[in-house]
């Protein structure tokens, strides 16, 4: 009973199967973390830009409301009488229609440094 029912050469361990293997192994795993660094590496910059390109318009649409802002003060500051009136509409609790009006003072006094609107205008409506 000393034979084994296995033939001899079949017992022996396949190191060179496994060597290959495991080459073949960590091989995979490398390409694997370079590729999934590098896929994040790109997202990250995606999004860096997508947030850049927010922050640009965000900053150009403040400063475009600041220009406005500032051009409708130098209105105010142009037509003293508007200035005056704007004052007495904040100071005062009647001052319901004080944006329609508001706007009225102001879109007339921009039309009149041209004679030829203003003149227009006030042909129509009078």
């Amino acid at each position: 009973m000393g034979k084994s029912a296995f033939p001899k050469g079949l017992l022996v361990f396949p190191y060179r199967l496994t060597l290959i293997f495991t080459l073949f192994s960590f091989l995979v795993i490398i390409t694997g973390y370079n590729l999934l660094k590098n896929e994040e590496k790109r997202d990250l910059q995606v999004k860096k830009n997508a947030l850049t390109a927010i922050a640009d318009f965000k900053v150009n649409q403040i400063s475009n409301w600041r220009f406005e802002r500032m051009s409708n003060a130098r209105e105010i500051y142009r037509v003293p009488i508007l200035a005056k009136y704007l004052k007495n509409c904040i100071e005062s609790t009647a001052g319901a229609c004080f944006y329609d009006i508001a706007y009225k003072i102001i879109s007339k006094s921009r039309h009149e440094d041209e004679p030829e609107t203003a003149s227009v205008q006030m042909q129509v409506s009078g």
